[in-house]
C-alpha cells in the first residue's frame, strides 16, 4: 500500500482508462467473490453471469456490467442508497467508475458511519470531491474508468489521509454480467462514452444545505485529529 493524501490528485486514482478487452473472468472468479460474500451466490435467478467469447459487453436485459475489482474494493449487492444516489447525480454507470474510486465510496460510507454517525452523507460528499474525465491512450474518451475521482480544489486536506490499496493492474478485463436489482436498482448501463466532462461533476451541496454542513464538517475534523486515516475505517 502507498501513503497518499486527497489533498492533490494522487497518480494512485487514476486507474487505466481504455476501451474494453474480451472479458477474463471465469466461474472460479466469481465463486471465490461469493465465498468472501463479496457477491451474492448464483441460483436459479442467475444473479451473475460468467460472459462468452464477445469482445464487448452485451449485458441481458436487466444485467449491468460490474468488474471483480470493484467487488473487492467494497461494492456491495444490493448496491447501497449513497452510492446509487451518486451515480444518478452525475449521470454516471458503474463501469465508468474506478476501483480506486469505487473503494474510497466505500470508505467513505464506512466512516459516516462507523466515526460521523450519520448515513452516508451525499452533501459532505459532493463539498469534498467531485470527479474528472480520464481518456484512454488514444486520447479518446475511454469507454470504463473514465470517471476519476478526486478532492475538490482547496478541500483535500479536510479529508482523512490513506493507506488502502492502489494497485488495479488489469482490471479492465475483470468484466461480468451482474443482475440489477428490482428494488434497488443501479442506472442502466448504455455504454455511454464523454467527450467532456459534464457539469454535474463539479456540483456541491446546494447554497441551502451548506449551513447543515458545518457541524459534519467539524466531526469530520474531531475525528482526523484523533489520527484516524481510511484504513482505520
Amino acid at each position: 500500500p502507498v501513503l497518499f493524501s486527497f489533498s492533490r490528485l494522487s497518480p494512485h486514482l487514476l486507474a487505466t482508462t481504455m476501451a474494453y478487452w474480451p472479458s477474463s473472468v471465469r466461474s472460479r472468479h466469481l465463486e471465490a467473490l461469493v465465498a468472501q460474500g463479496s457477491l451474492p451466490p448464483r441460483t436459479d435467478a442467475r444473479e451473475w453471469i460468467v460472459p462468452g467469447g464477445e469482445r464487448r459487453p452485451e449485458p441481458p436485459s436487466g444485467y449491468v456490467v460490474s468488474f471483480v475489482a470493484f467487488h473487492e474494493r467494497g461494492f456491495g449487492v444490493p448496491a447501497g442508497a449513497f452510492l446509487r444516489g451518486t451515480l444518478e447525480r452525475v449521470g454516471l454507470e458503474l463501469q465508468h467508475l474506478t476501483p480506486n474510486g469505487v473503494q474510497h465510496m466505500a470508505a467513505f460510507e464506512a466512516l459516516c458511519e462507523g466515526y460521523l454517525s450519520c448515513e452516508a452523507h451525499a452533501d459532505l460528499f459532493a463539498h469534498l470531491f467531485c470527479f474528472s474525465l480520464q481518456r484512454g491512450s488514444d486520447r479518446h474518451p475511454a469507454t470504463i474508468g473514465c470517471a476519476a475521482l478526486k478532492a475538490k480544489s482547496g478541500r483535500g486536506d479536510l479529508y482523512l489521509t490513506s493507506n488502502l490499496a492502489s494497485s488495479n493492474k488489469g482490471w479492465h478485463s475483470g468484466w461480468f454480467y451482474l443482475r440489477n436489482d428490482a428494488t434497488k436498482p443501479l442506472p442502466r448501463y448504455t455504454s455511454r462514452t464523454f467527450d467532456a466532462t459534464p457539469q454535474q461533476w463539479k456540483w456541491g451541496a446546494t447554497k441551502d444545505r451548506q449551513d447543515d454542513l458545518e457541524p459534519v464538517l467539524e466531526a469530520l475534523q474531531a475525528v482526523k485529529s484523533r489520527g484516524v486515516d481510511l484504513a482505520k475505517v
